[in-house]
């Protein structure tokens, strides 16, 4: 007895299933590059206001 074979976008479904019953989502590389851009955002106005200091090379000998 063999499987049956699935199109890629069945075993899309499958695998995506199998990942929500263990409470995982399947999302795509697109979105996870947007979140992390919108994460550098954030971090970045948030850090908009702090005081900079010059490097300087004597503190760290």
């Amino acid at each position: 007895m063999t499987a049956a074979p699935l199109e890629p976008s069945g075993m899309a479904a499958e695998l995506a299933e199998a990942l929500a019953d263990r409470g995982l989502v399947l999302v795509s590389a697109a979105y996870l590059e947007e979140l992390e851009d919108t994460a550098d955002s954030a971090v970045i106005d948030a850090r908009a206001d702090e005081e900079t200091v010059p490097f300087r090379f004597e503190d760290y000998e």
